[in-house]
């Protein structure tokens, strides 16, 4: 079973984040209004920091593929990226790792 959470904007992700108990992951999408998808992971990485937390698996989803935005993806601090659009099969495939602790 699993339960989600939808946002329309970067800002709602982060609010959301920081009101939230816990979530297993996070799919950020990378381009978002007012506050894109590598702000958002910057800040949630902050918030983590800031009051000890256990990081929590960030994927991107993105439309683009170009290795800048991979780049990119990784250095605002998210773990994996899938590009769209994409398959059932890439969101299990990163629901088992996460599962399994390799997304950390």
């Amino acid at each position: 079973r699993c339960s989600v959470d939808l946002v329309e904007t970067g800002t709602m992700a982060l609010e959301k984040f920081n009101s939230s108990q816990h979530y297993d992951v996070i799919f950020m999408d990378c381009n978002m209004p007012e506050m894109d998808g590598f702000s958002a992971t910057v800040a949630i990485r902050q918030i983590e920091k800031d009051k000890a937390l256990r990081q929590t698996p960030i994927v991107a989803l993105t439309a683009h593929v170009e290795e800048d935005i991979k780049r990119q993806c990784l250095d605002s601090g998210m773990n994996a990226f899938i590009s769209k659009p994409f398959l059932f099969e890439d969101l299990e495939a990163i629901v088992d790792k996460v599962r399994r602790g390799e997304l950390s």
